[in-house]
């Protein structure tokens, strides 16, 4: 089993990971007319919501804060990397910017399933993977849809 400042560390990095993800999904939401693209990033944030109110729940069960964090750079730059693309409006770069911080997203998580923890965060963590799967599939699917209209268009 894990030390409890290992697990409040994880827990922070998770923390992390999903209130950057809401940030990016609403902000996202409000630069497209896509009446379809806007439910489904509104979606994305009101899961990383339920993501982070689940891992804030683990942390106080765990006696700890929700102020104290560590560092999982990569998926911060991205999610930063992601804000740049959506301005410039490319949907295309977009949704594959959204897949991409995903991905990352799910390695963090991996990650963190990779350590010794009890039974409950453990079932957490997979919850949390599987959407995290699920939303990258959904993306997956409007890029895809988005290049075969731009095919049909060129």
């Amino acid at each position: 089993m894990e030390s409890v400042n290992t697990i409040q560390n994880v827990l922070g990095e998770l923390l992390k990971v999903n209130r950057e993800r809401v940030e990016g999904y609403k902000k996202a939401s409000r630069n497209t007319d896509d009446a379809g693209l806007k439910a489904m990033f509104l979606n994305m944030a009101d899961q990383g919501q339920k993501n982070i109110t689940d891992i804030t729940k683990e942390i106080i069960d765990q006696h700890g804060s929700t102020t104290k964090t560590s560092h999982v750079e990569k998926i911060y730059g991205a999610w930063a990397n992601f804000k740049r693309k959506f301005s410039d409006n490319n949907i295309k770069n977009v949704l594959t910017s959204c897949e991409s911080m995903e991905t990352s997203a799910m390695h963090i998580y991996q990650k963190a399933r990779n350590k010794t923890f009890d039974a409950q965060l453990v079932k957490l963590i997979e919850k949390h993977e599987v959407s995290f799967r699920s939303s990258q599939e959904v993306i997956k699917v409007y890029r895809q849809a988005y290049l075969k209209l731009d095919e049909l268009y060129s």
